[in-house]
């Protein structure tokens, strides 16, 4: 793989002979065109890609969310392959290309910043998906920080809703899942 500085252009794409120009990890760079593809169908590589499928729908439905949280740690990679390395220990693979997903223990940001404080359960009121936590006082080290609030369906025709932005001490924000029924799932 050889790595070029825009001799060509920064946005050159696809093949020209056996030479391939694409970017890796933000590096513009070219390789040797592959002419035959292998594509391994050992149990190993099965359960990786029920595990990258799983973090790509997640990924898909909470971009916004994922480019908030992950804009900093984003240094020649995008947001998006910085949560999939971050969470990939959350799923489950199989090699019939299903996963379970620990959705608790999905990250969708990361630094220093204050958590939030007593964060209760989501309440549902027809599409509203509402959430509340303990806002911060007056003088607290977090008064003027925001929150993202991301709900995700994930029992039947997954689908999310982001939230950018809202004051942390407002203490509630709302998200709309569309079609909410009773027993449906909402992280």
């Amino acid at each position: 793989m050889g790595i070029h500085d825009g001799l060509f252009s920064t946005k050159l794409r696809k093949s020209a002979g056996d030479v391939t120009f694409t970017t890796w990890k933000g590096i513009a760079v070219f390789k040797k065109r592959v002419r035959e593809v292998r594509n391994p169908q050992t149990e190993a590589q099965m359960v990786q890609r029920a595990k990258m499928k799983a973090l790509s729908q997640i990924g898909s439905m909470a971009i916004q969310a994922i480019r908030y949280g992950f804009k900093k740690l984003a240094i020649k990679r995008s947001e998006y392959n910085v949560f999939s390395a971050e969470n990939i220990s959350e799923v489950t693979g199989y090699s019939d290309l299903t996963s379970d997903v620990n959705f608790p223990g999905l990250s969708f940001s990361k630094g220093n910043l204050q958590g939030i404080d007593g964060l209760g359960a989501p309440t549902l009121a027809g599409d509203d998906v509402t959430v509340n936590w303990t806002a911060p006082v007056a003088g607290a080290i977090d008064e003027n920080h925001q929150v993202i609030v991301l709900a995700i369906r994930t029992n039947r025709a997954e689908t999310a809703d982001t939230v950018p932005l809202v004051a942390k001490t407002s203490g509630t924000a709302t998200a709309v899942i569309p079609d909410v029924q009773t027993g449906d799932t909402i992280e």
